[in-house]
């Protein structure tokens, strides 16, 4: 996901009638890094709509592993 998707996800949260406060959005990504990078824009975003952000703890804790 990259800040140009976050449109779509708009469109897609109001066409379900969904209200922003029972929206919770992760970060994409499978390295620390890469959640890193997301999370500097996304939360942002997150906040000005009214959603929550929430991070991916699973892979910063053990990593990109199955099971977590």
């Amino acid at each position: 996901m990259s800040e140009a998707d976050f449109p779509e996800i708009v469109s897609v949260i109001k066409q379900l009638g969904v209200q922003p406060e029972s929206v919770w959005i992760m970060p994409e990504g499978v390295t620390v890094d890469a959640m890193d990078q997301a999370s500097t824009w996304l939360r942002l975003i997150c906040q000005d709509a009214g959603y929550h952000y929430c991070d991916r703890m699973q892979i910063r804790w053990y990593g990109n592993r199955r099971g977590t």
